[in-house]
C-alpha cells in the first residue's frame, strides 16, 4: 500500500520553491509505512537531495511511491476533477488509508494547494482577493526572497470546497479574466510543446493554433508567465482562463518558458533578472524567424503576462529594438518590437527609491539584482539593504525597469489592476499595486503613447485583458 503525505501543508514551485515545507517551515514525514521504504526517500531526504527546488506535485509522486501510485492520483484528481467532499472521503476509504479525520481534511486541502502550485498560481492569494467567483474569504500569501513560498490559508476547508465546486480554476483564480470565463471549459491541448529556442533546458516554447485553421498568417499572443522570475507555469491561470476564446477568435497563442533567478545565479549571469528578460527577447526573435512554422503575422504580436511576466512584457514592448543587424545568426537579426502589451498587475519599475516614494511599504525587487535576504531578515530590513545598494546597482536597475525605456515610438499599452491607486500611501499588496500603473501611464502620456489603465472605479473602454486582446487581434470576433 502506498503511503499518503503527512499532516502539514507543503508547497513548492519548480526550481524555486522548497518541497515538503510545512507551515512551520519544516520538512514533513509521510504518515504511513511503505513497502521498500529504503528505495523511496522520506520528505526530509527528498528536500535535501533536490535542494528545495522542485514542484510539490513531484514531491507527492515520490512520497506516494511514484506517478503510478493510487494515492498520488487521488490527490491530483481531487483538484483536476473537482471531487466533492463525499467523493473524496469515499476515495480515501477505498484506498484503505488509515488516517484520522484531521489528517484527511488536510489532505483534501492540500489537493487544492498541489494543483495550485503545479499550474503556477504563485499569486493565489492575490487572485482570490480579486475574484468574485469564490467565497470571498481572506487568504494571505507570504514569501521570502530565498526562493521560498509559504501558504497561510485562512479558513482553508471553506476555500477549498468552494473553489473545487466552482469547477474551473481559470475562471476562479484570475480577477483580470474572470468576467470573460463564467463557466467551466475544457482547455485545449497545445499544438506543440517543448520547442527549444536556446541551449538551456528551460528555454522552451509551447503554442496553440486557432480553432478555425486558415492558410493566412494569424495574429499572436506572446505569453510570459509570472512567478517572481523564480517559478510559475506556461499554462498558468491567467493564460488558461483566456485561451479558449483567443483560439476561437483566430489568434495563435505562444507561451514562453525561461530561465529563473536561480538559474541565472548558477550560470553566473549578472544581474540575475537579465536571464529571464533576455530569454523572452530571444524567444520572440525565434518565433519571428520561424513565423511560417507558427503560422503567425509577425507584425501583429501582443505581449501578455501577469506580475513578473507582466513586467517582462512591458520591458519588451517599451525597449528599443534589440535586433543585431550585423549578426551572423539570422535569428538575432529579427526585431523585438511588438504591436503592444496587455498585462496584469505589472511592476513598472525595479528602482527601490521610486517604489518607496510611490508606495511606502514596498519590499519587492532586490532578488532581481542579487540582493537576497539573510537568515532572519524581515521585509523592511531586506528592502533597506536593497536601498543601500541602489547607487551601485543603478545602471542595472535602469536597464531592466520598463518605465526607463518609454519613448514616443512605443506601442499602445493596456494594464489591469484591481485596487485603486493611492500614491504615497501604504498598499495592501505593494508588489502589485496600481500605483505602478499610474506612474507608467503618466510617463507614456507625456510621450504621446496610448495607455489604458484599469483599476477599481476607473473609466476604461476595456474591463479585462481578454476584451482588449479580442478587439485588437480577433480574426473571428463574436
Amino acid at each position: 500500500m502506498d503511503a499518503c503525505i503527512s499532516d502539514r501543508d507543503e508547497s513548492s514551485s519548480k526550481d524555486s520553491i522548497p518541497a515538503g515545507m510545512g507551515v512551520g517551515g519544516c520538512a514533513q514525514e509521510v504518515i504511513a509505512p511503505r513497502p521498500n521504504k529504503a528505495a523511496v526517500p522520506t520528505a526530509k531526504q527528498w528536500v535535501a537531495r533536490r535542494c528545495r527546488s522542485i514542484r510539490l506535485i513531484e514531491f507527492i509522486q515520490v512520497v506516494c511511491g511514484g506517478e503510478s501510485s493510487e494515492c498520488f492520483h487521488v490527490v491530483r484528481d481531487c483538484a483536476h476533477h473537482s471531487l466533492g467532499k463525499s467523493r473524496w472521503q469515499a476515495a480515501m476509504q477505498n484506498l484503505g488509508c488509515q488516517i484520522n479525520e484531521r489528517t484527511e481534511q488536510r489532505l483534501y486541502r492540500r489537493a487544492l494547494v498541489t494543483e495550485t502550485m503545479k499550474m503556477g498560481w504563485i499569486d493565489l492569494a492575490e487572485d482570490l482577493r480579486h475574484s468574485h467567483a469564490v467565497s470571498g474569504r481572506t487568504t494571505e500569501l507570504l514569501c521570502s526572497t530565498h526562493t521560498r513560498f509559504r501558504f497561510f490559508l485562512r479558513n482553508k476547508m471553506i476555500l477549498a470546497q468552494s473553489i473545487l465546486r466552482a469547477g474551473c480554476f481559470a475562471a476562479c483564480f484570475t480577477g483580470a479574466v474572470a468576467a470573460q470565463t463564467p463557466k467551466a471549459v475544457v482547455n485545449p491541448e497545445p499544438t506543440e510543446t517543448g520547442i527549444s529556442y536556446g541551449d538551456h533546458r528551460k528555454q522552451q516554447l509551447m503554442y496553440w493554433k486557432p480553432t478555425s485553421r486558415s492558410d493566412q498568417p494569424t495574429p499572436c499572443v506572446f505569453y510570459i508567465h509570472g512567478g517572481g522570475w523564480r517559478g510559475g507555469s506556461q499554462t498558468d491561470a491567467n493564460l488558461m482562463g483566456m485561451l479558449p476564446q483567443l483560439l476561437d477568435s483566430g489568434i495563435t497563442v505562444i507561451s514562453v518558458q525561461y530561465r529563473y533567478i536561480q538559474d541565472a545565479l548558477a550560470g553566473h549571469v549578472t544581474p540575475p533578472v537579465k536571464a529571464p528578460m533576455t530569454d523572452c527577447a530571444a524567444a520572440l526573435q525565434f518565433v519571428r524567424y520561424h513565423k511560417k512554422r507558427f503560422g503567425i503575422d509577425p507584425d501583429r504580436m501582443i505581449a501578455v503576462g501577469g506580475s513578473a511576466g507582466a513586467c517582462t512584457s512591458l520591458w519588451l514592448a517599451l525597449h528599443d529594438d534589440m535586433k543585431d543587424p550585423s549578426s551572423d545568426n539570422p535569428i538575432a537579426r529579427q526585431s523585438t518590437r511588438l504591436m503592444g502589451a496587455a498585462v496584469i498587475r505589472p511592476q513598472t519599475t525595479l528602482d527601490p527609491k521610486q517604489m518607496r516614494e510611490w508606495t511606502p511599504n514596498s519590499w519587492y525587487g532586490g532578488h532581481a539584482f542579487g540582493q537576497f535576504a539573510e537568515k532572519g531578515d524581515k521585509k523592511p530590513v531586506q528592502f533597506a539593504r536593497f536601498l543601500e545598494a541602489r547607487e551601485r546597482l543603478l545602471p542595472w536597475i535602469k536597464a531592466y525597469s520598463p518605465i526607463e525605456h518609454v519613448s514616443s515610438d512605443d506601442p499602445p499599452i493596456y494594464m489591469f489592476y484591481s485596487d485603486e491607486p493611492k500614491i504615497g500611501q501604504k498598499q495592501g499588496d505593494p508588489t502589485h499595486t496600481s500605483n505602478f500603473g499610474v506612474k507608467l501611464q503618466e510617463k507614456l502620456r507625456e510621450s504621446g503613447v496610448e495607455c489604458e489603465l484599469h483599476y477599481k472605479g476607473a473609466d476604461v473602454e476595456h474591463s479585462t485583458v481578454l476584451s482588449y486582446l479580442l478587439e485588437h487581434l480577433a480574426v473571428n470576433p463574436d
